[in-house]
């Protein structure tokens, strides 16, 4: 038998905020322990379904979120934020192709027409290893569904539910079983395990040991400069964040930039520090170091950027690589920070 929380689990009624604004609701977090893997293989040329026991009582947390995700493109982003909390939680390390983490939407459609709304019965779709594979077989279920419905007119209920695989080769997904209601999984307590309990004082102590979570890293990070579309990359790698974060005060980086160079592999990303910056400088200088376009620059960034001086002329030094940030941005050649950095204090001594 599984062991599996029913009644009583960890989380209930919570929500996660993606970075589009949209809100999921999360239903409940609960524990419960791997059993088997079923795998559906041709032997012989008959098809047949095979267990494999191998992670059988391997602990998992299962994450039920709410039906408010409507759309193919909300649904991989919410997946996505939901791998970036957990490994920044340090729940699990998350690797997809490792199953580590499992992705397995479950899929209906509401479909208006001249008889008034429909939705088609609630598919639980398997075997999905990677966003795009989620992506890939919503869409497939979607128009599946739709073709279906036209055909017979079968709508949800209670008793018709299934499970479905997904073939990443064929790109369609595939019926594996109908799907059990709750009793046919007969629940009944495990005596070897009394309930455990925590105090209000024990849950405000692990929520005051929390990590800064991604969605507020995200948020330092544009505030830094950095493009949207380096976030994810970053967010993914923790020691890739540390090293960005580490040059947020020098004046000779340009933090948007690098992240630029580091997720292109452009330049080498290893836990030097200072290799890195020398590679970045090297990368950097290759580019243009006109004096006169340079000035031009600063002085549209100073015209721009007048409370961001104003900081500066008061001793607020951190704010000049905001500065040589705004500067090189502008620039459509590349230019070497160096020069920037060297020209933009010479303007704001001289601009009192």
């Amino acid at each position: 038998y599984q062991i599996s929380q029913y009644d009583q689990p960890l989380c209930f009624d919570g929500e996660l905020v993606l970075d589009s604004g949209k809100k999921v609701g999360i239903e409940r977090v609960h524990l419960e322990e791997d059993t088997a893997k079923l795998m559906h293989t041709d032997l012989d040329g008959e098809a047949v379904s095979l267990i494999d026991f191998n992670r059988s009582g391997v602990p998992l947390v299962e994450i039920v979120s709410k039906p408010n995700l409507n759309s193919t493109e909300e649904a991989k982003e919410y997946l996505k934020a939901i791998h970036q909390l957990v490994r920044k939680l340090k729940v699990s390390s998350a690797d997809l192709e490792k199953g580590q983490m499992r992705l397995e939407p479950t899929v209906n459609v509401r479909i208006t027409d001249d008889h008034g709304e429909h939705f088609t019965p609630l598919v639980e779709l398997k075997n999905i290893n990677s966003f795009n594979f989620a992506s890939q077989a919503i869409n497939f279920e979607i128009n599946r569904q739709q073709q279906e419905f036209a055909k017979t007119r079968n709508e949800k209920s209670s008793t018709n539910k299934k499970t479905r695989g997904f073939d990443s080769v064929k790109k369609v997904t595939f019926l594996q079983r109908e799907k059990e209601e709750a009793k046919d999984y007969r629940y009944f307590p495990e005596p070897d395990i009394p309930p455990i309990y925590f105090s209000q004082k024990e849950i405000a102590d692990l929520r005051a040991s929390l990590p800064i979570l991604p969605s507020k890293i995200k948020s330092q990070l544009l505030d830094l400069g950095i493009d949207k579309q380096y976030l994810d990359s970053i967010i993914r790698d923790p020691k890739l964040l540390d090293l960005l974060l580490s040059f947020k005060n020098d004046p000779e980086v340009d933090l948007n930039r690098m992240a630029n160079l580091l997720v292109n592999h452009k330049i080498k990303f290893n836990e030097d520090k200072q290799a890195v910056k020398e590679a970045y400088i090297s990368s950097i200088s290759k580019g243009q170091t006109d004096p006169g376009l340079i000035l031009k620059l600063i002085e549209k960034v100073i015209g721009q950027h007048p409370e961001a001086v104003a900081d500066y002329r008061k001793g607020k030094t951190n704010v000049l690589g905001f500065l040589v940030g705004k500067v090189m941005n502008l620039s459509t050649a590349r230019v070497d920070p160096q020069t920037v950095s060297k020209l933009l204090l010479e303007k704001l001594g001289n601009s009192k």
